[in-house]
């Protein structure tokens, strides 16, 4: 994982914080009203700043933004990434390829969220894409979306950690 990756290079202290369904305007406010079952509050990323003070912070958000307006991901994301201003070293990673079988036009979405992100980020912006190619076969859940713990799953995860690391490294 990601969080191996980093402590085995000398990371200290390494925070991951994951919820499902969540997407960027939910981490501002640190609610979550969607129809899916899962965690319904949790810290901002402000409060996760000003707690844990960290030298670098990896935001990996897009993918569920992408089912917003325009708008709305250029809000949420220039609010977070303002935020994340205070930390020396930040990184943003862009949504994952991949074709929900509810959304055909899935990946054209996730791509228009990551040319905004990219937009806002500039530089910072770590686009995922090419790794996590969704022709791999075993490598997806039904869903189409989250990786497997199979072979081919751990490929797509390996790949999508060393593409954060070398550009950490920079």
């Amino acid at each position: 994982t990601l969080q191996q990756s980093l402590q085995r290079l000398g990371a200290a202290n390494v925070i991951r914080d994951g919820r499902v369904g969540w997407a960027t305007i939910h981490w501002l406010s640190g609610r979550f009203d969607g129809r899916i079952e899962t965690v319904r509050n949790g810290p901002t990323i402000e409060e996760m700043i000003q707690t844990n003070r960290p030298d670098i912070i990896i935001i990996s958000l897009g993918a569920n933004d992408s089912s917003f307006s325009s708008e709305r991901i250029r809000q949420s994301v220039s609010v977070a990434w303002q935020k994340a201003q205070i930390v020396p070293s930040k990184f943003w990673v862009g949504p994952p390829a991949g074709y929900p079988p509810s959304d055909p036009r899935a990946n054209e979405k996730r791509q228009n969220a990551s040319t905004i992100i990219r937009g806002i980020v500039g530089e910072n912006f770590i686009d995922p894409y090419e790794v996590t190619s969704p022709n791999i076969q075993g490598a997806r859940r039904p869903d189409g979306v989250h990786f497997l713990n199979s072979p081919e799953g751990r490929q797509i995860i390996e790949a999508w950690v060393n593409l954060v690391l070398s550009r950490g490294r920079t």
